[in-house]
């Protein structure tokens, strides 16, 4: 397990229940086991036995403060407290950790906890703090050549022989970059370097850490240069009591140091990748070398409680790199959920009373009706910016994949939207890199240079080259094209389904151990979604996603979870028998109403039955004010949940007589894409366009619609024709920006009849949000909404399924059953094909056939 992650596990595994909890609490002491129960702490946990106490274990010593630390001779001891329930071991990969409740001053894990070990440049803490305390923060220093002097393996702040930069500067390049030119630079600032030496040492000794020695300043590999975890994590307690301004530093997820007339312009990210990985992690330092292996000093504020964390000598240097290939396995992901809840800035409620989780390697779905909020979830989980109420927890690497990820009218290129779903350090790196990359190219001086390789070997220490190595197997799986040549085209090039398949390859071979997906499979072509379905199948991954695909639901999940106005519903097995647990669950609900009511509606009786007879004789006057109290008592409790809202979307789509012919095509093809055919759509028929993605299926509906689209041949459109279209990616320049209840009055809606068209459609909550802002779903419904209120006799629907949740779906079949024209949809939903009777099938060569079903393609 990556070193990282393993202090985030095990972290994690100390937080208990809604409210944060602590486990291991400050009245730990008061309930300790008798004295044949305390054990030696130095055991590892494996050893630990405490016969007949089923109870969570807790090391502890008496409290320590800053300036009294205990020699690091002391012996903890174990304590067994009864009145907590047992947490499992934290599983690592490392010779020795420790853990720290700083405020209580208890040990709570103790593995190896004296062991002499090279701490690599965890080290550069003591440097930060003699720095400090020798020159302050703002002292100009001019960096030495022997500081630059570097073995080629260092990391490096990126300093020149010369420059001149401030104290604090220096110190953010040790703490984010873990630069070993900025901690030479420190030290020969102060004095010489083994002046400088000594200096640390002799910091360590007044501290009482006796099994800390330093042989330099940087935490490179040597016999005399070593530490513990419980000293380090006696030192962290030190450097975060103390010196406020470094804990502040090494918090810093990334900075950037604008260049002046004295210095270039730094880019700094921090290696602590815990920063974002893991709620609650405020620092401290990482290190790695080959012989120190993986190195940990991390504090960390949880459920109230300050820890300190720390992790030396695991196996391999995991987590600094997010994309290295040796970090490629994943931990256990988590999410859970407790009473989440979201007002929009303007009062309105949109749900309330959300619970559930989500345990390792589940795959879960969210259900629910277009609008309900569950893309609105989705990204409260993603970034948990605290614009909600309630609990949001995620345990391990998060990504998320957007409903739609590409924004019509964007021009961003194939390897900047790869680049936009990457984790923020890489985001801010490589897009530092292409902005170096392209000032170079306008203007290549030596300061232009100097600036793209910095910023490549930025990203090259990130990790940036092992990212896309999974990016060029992502752009030959989806588009058959290797990164370096599709990374360079406009992404708007590649067709909805060709985009969807880029990003969830790309998704599915990260190192995230969580995704989010917003229906993953719209746009996904038939083969795509049995990929997508075998990938879900497995992958390791913990998912949460959205879809509406009846049988890609019933395919891949273990779990079903429902998004209702005030709460949610877990069915906790497939969506396959997901209708009928549903059904089920109503029916009893109905029934705990009948109940409810019945009973309340018999206490009332008795009560006013009572009261009558005390009206007449006061012997019955005790009966009445027992009876008032015992409604009373039935009121004060909880009533049964609410019974969800049924979905009613009402669709009328009219349609209108034209000629025979509807459509002639006549040797029709699309230059470079799709060969030249000729075909004849009669009046009333339904006819499906099929095939995979990028085969010319959109530009075939698009050209139907009157769109500019660069064709050979003839499309002739027949007497009384006219075409409504339904845009797959939603794409209608003339609906941004604009509200629907907007939209409607341009077309000679009143308001009151604009109102009732929306309400018929479920929109009418949403009459004021601009279209852009709307769910898919809500976007779907107005379209198909304007298609009734235009006027049609031939539908072009392109995917109008993808987005729409099943009773949508649903009404949306019924409509076109009784729509009197022409149909013609491309679709990939297997479900909504039953209702054809045509299939045009463009093939992946250019040849477009008919077939009289359907088929797998």
């Amino acid at each position: 397990m990556r070193p990282l992650r393993a202090i985030a596990a095990t972290l994690g595994l100390l937080v208990v229940g809604a409210g944060l909890a602590f486990a291991y609490s400050s009245t730990t002491a008061a309930h300790a086991g008798p004295a044949e129960n305390v054990i030696s702490a130095r055991l590892p946990w494996a050893s630990i036995r405490l016969p007949n106490l089923p109870s969570q274990v807790a090391i502890h010593v008496p409290t320590i403060t800053p300036t009294s630390l205990p020699a690091a001779t002391a012996t903890p001891v174990v304590r067994a407290d009864p009145m907590r329930r047992v947490v499992p071991p934290p599983v690592f990969d490392g010779q020795s950790a420790v853990i720290l409740d700083v405020d209580s001053g208890r040990w709570l894990y103790l593995f190896n906890p004296h062991d002499r070990r090279t701490p690599a440049s965890v080290t550069k803490i003591f440097t930060a703090m003699v720095a400090a305390d020798l020159m302050g923060l703002d002292r100009v220093v001019t960096v030495p050549a022997a500081a630059v002097q570097l073995p080629p393996d260092s990391t490096l702040m990126g300093l020149s022989a010369g420059e001149q930069v401030t104290v604090r500067q220096l110190l953010y390049g040790v703490f984010l970059n873990s630069g070993n030119d900025a901690a030479e630079a420190l030290a020969r600032a102060v004095t010489t370097r083994d002046a400088f030496i000594g200096l640390i040492n002799a910091k360590a000794a007044r501290l009482g850490l006796n099994d800390t020695h330093f042989a330099n300043p940087t935490g490179l590999d040597s016999p005399d240069h070593y530490t513990t975890a419980f000293d380090l994590a006696l030192a962290a307690r030190y450097l975060d009591s103390h010196y406020p301004a470094l804990a502040a530093i090494a918090s810093t997820q990334a900075l950037v140091i604008p260049a002046t007339a004295t210095h270039k312009q730094y880019v700094l990210s921090n290696l602590n990748k815990l920063l974002k990985t893991y709620p609650g992690v405020t620092g401290l330092k990482t290190g790695w070398t080959g012989i120190a292996g993986g190195c940990l000093d991390a504090t960390a504020t949880r459920g109230g409680h300050h820890l300190i964390a720390v992790l030396l000598g695991s196996r391999v240097r995991a987590g600094w790199s997010p994309a290295h290939p040796v970090t490629s396995r994943s931990m256990p992901g988590f999410i859970e959920l407790v009473d989440l809840g979201y007002t929009f800035p303007g009062g309105r409620r949109l749900f309330g009373s959300v619970s559930f989780r989500v345990a390792e390697r589940e795959r879960v779905a969210l259900v629910g009706a277009n609008g309900v909020g569950k893309t609105t979830l989705l990204r409260l989980v993603a970034e948990d910016d605290g614009e909600h109420e309630g609990l949001i927890r995620v345990i391990g690497r998060l990504a998320r994949m957007p409903q739609l990820v590409h924004q019509p009218g964007s021009e961003v290129t194939v390897r900047e939207l790869l680049l936009g779903q990457a984790p923020v350090e890489f985001l801010r790196a490589g897009s530092s890199l292409l902005a170096a990359e392209r000032r170079m190219a306008a203007d290549p001086t030596e300061s232009t240079g100097a600036a793209y390789a910095e910023a490549v070997h930025h990203w090259g220490e990130l990790g940036g080259y092992d990212l896309e190595i999974s990016w060029n197997a992502a752009s030959v799986a989806a588009v058959r094209a290797p990164i370096a040549e599709a990374g360079a085209r406009p992404a708007a090039t590649l067709s909805g389904g060709e985009l969807k398949r880029l990003l969830l390859e790309a998704l599915f071979r990260s190192d995230a151990d969580v995704l989010l997906l917003d229906e993953p499979d719209n746009f996904l072509d038939v083969t795509g979604k049995e990929w997508l379905e075998a990938e879900l199948l497995r992958s390791r991954k913990t998912i949460l996603y959205i879809s509406h695909d009846r049988e890609f639901l019933a395919n891949t999940t273990t779990q079903v979870v429902t998004l209702e106005a005030m709460g949610s519903w877990t069915h906790p097995e497939s969506f396959a028998t997901y209708d009928e647990a549903r059904q089920k669950r109503l029916r009893n609900l109905e029934e705990d109403h009948r109940r409810y009511r019945e009973q309340r509606e018999a206490l009332v009786a008795a009560m006013k039955e009572f009261k009558r007879r005390a009206a007449i004789s006061p012997k019955f006057a005790s009966r009445a004010q027992a009876s008032e109290t015992r409604l009373r008592h039935f009121d004060e409790r909880t009533p049964p949940p609410d019974l969800p809202a049924d979905q009613r979307v009402t669709i009328r789509l009219e349609g209108g007589r034209t000629g025979t012919i509807a459509l002639r095509l006549k040797g029709l093809g699309f230059p470079g894409l799709v060969q030249s055919f000729s075909a004849e759509v009669l009046f009333g028929q339904r006819l499906a366009i099929l095939g995979r993605n990028g085969t010319g299926k959109s530009h075939f509906l698009r050209l139907l619609a009157g769109e500019a689209v660069e064709h050979t041949g003839d499309c002739v459109l027949g007497a009384r024709v006219q075409v409504g279209y339904f845009s797959q990616v939603h794409d209608t320049p003339a609906l941004s920006g604009r509200r629907p209840l907007d939209i409607l009055q341009r077309r000679g809606l009143d308001r009151t009849k604009a109102m009732g068209t929306l309400r018929r459609y479920e929109l009418d909550q949403a009459f004021e949000v601009p279209f852009e802002k709307l769910s898919g779903g809500q976007q779907a419904r107005l379209q198909i909404l304007l298609l009734e209120v235009d006027g049609s006799t031939m539908l072009a629907l392109d995917e109008p399924t993808d987005n729409l949740d099943v009773a949508s779906a649903d009404a949306l079949e019924f409509a076109l059953a009784n729509y009197q024209g022409t149909i013609i949809a491309a679709t990939h939903d297997r479900w909504f094909l039953k209702s054809f009777e045509r299939f045009l099938i463009f093939q992946g060569d250019g040849r477009v056939t008919e077939r009289d079903e359907p088929g797998w393609l």
